[in-house]
């Protein structure tokens, strides 16, 4: 409605804030609602002769290729996309897993990090692929500063892992991905699980390396981000992982927030009025795309769902009111 704007509540005695409705302006597209276990369904580029078309991935980082459908569920094979669709090695020639999708609306441009687990530690790879189905390298691929973030060391199914995200949004930045294994930055795993923001040169694919949850967090288990919100204007950061109670469908997801300024933070809480249909018995994985967030279910065969970034970002900032380390 006209005249209204969106306000953070400052009470900490408010209720539980609740799920944001889900964002439909990127819809339909083929594949929103159907259920292919392990898979999910995504709008696909902004700028297309496709406007219904969507990318499919396999949620669980592995050598799955990634397909590319049209409005009425044709595969398009143009390019990298061919028949089978976009292969690991041909979105970098070294590699053998995925390790993080963007997609960037404004370069019109899905970017890739993909993994060579062959090397110790594990080397990365950052590229490009266009709706032409043209790949362009960004770099040359560097190895991770610490064995620690390797897949052997769980690094990609790890439940400490965030969605790849851009620091500047869609079409300004470097890229980042979040873990938090680590003990501080680029080091071994271990106490005080300070974690690492791995950041991705958007130009040379460089990588560099800085705290997580900053100076002042301290603890011995590592705080779950696999469905991870943010960082938000106020740097909170986090979101849902898990459900509860035998990961029924009844009841309401567990995740963990965090207060990157101030070190506070909190595992284990309820996020309540998540759609159940994303429920089961598995994890809630994140993805950074056009703009907002897609939410998937890590392993079963529920659909996503998109949600818009302004949204969800004023949930999680709300929760950290509400749970005091806002």
């Amino acid at each position: 409605m006209a005249g209204l704007t969106r306000n953070i509540a400052t009470s900490k005695n408010i209720g539980r804030p609740v799920w944001p409705r889900p964002d439909m302006s990127l819809t339909p597209f083929f594949g929103m609602s159907t259920d292919v276990t392990g898979y999910t369904f995504f709008p696909s580029f902004a700028n297309t002769d496709h406007p219904r078309s969507s990318i499919k991935i396999h949620q669980q980082g592995t050598a799955t290729p990634v397909l590319y459908y049209d409005d009425d569920g044709t595969q398009i094979t143009d390019g990298v996309w061919g028949s089978t669709g976009m292969t690991v090695a041909e979105a970098s020639a070294n590699a053998d897993h995925w390790g993080g999708f963007f997609m960037d609306s404004t370069d019109n441009a899905l970017y890739m990090v993909t993994m060579d687990t062959g090397t110790t530690p594990d080397t990365l790879y950052f590229s490009k692929v266009d709706k032409a189905g043209t790949v362009t390298a960004i770099g040359s691929g560097v190895q991770l500063g610490n064995d620690s973030m390797s897949y052997s060391s769980n690094y990609l199914l790890s439940g400490g892992t965030g969605p790849l995200y851009r620091t500047g949004g869609d079409g300004s930045g470097n890229f980042v991905i979040p873990f938090a294994g680590t003990s501080d930055g680029n080091s071994a795993a271990g106490d005080p699980r300070r974690g690492c923001k791995i950041t991705i040169n958007a130009s040379t694919g460089a990588l560099s390396y800085t705290n997580l949850f900053g100076d002042n967090f301290g603890g011995n288990y590592a705080i779950a981000i696999f469905g991870a919100i943010g960082p938000t204007a106020n740097n909170i950061y986090g979101g849902p992982w898990a459900g509860q109670s035998g990961y029924s469908q009844a009841a309401p997801w567990i995740g963990s927030i965090a207060n990157l300024s101030t070190g506070r933070a909190l595992n284990r809480l309820t996020m309540e009025g998540i759609p159940t249909d994303l429920n089961g018995a598995s994890s809630m994985k994140a993805f950074r795309w056009r703009g907002g967030y897609a939410f998937a279910n890590y392993s079963d065969v529920y659909g996503n769902r998109y949600y818009s970034e302004a949204d969800m970002h004023n949930y999680i900032d709300e929760m950290a009111v509400h749970h005091g380390i806002l």
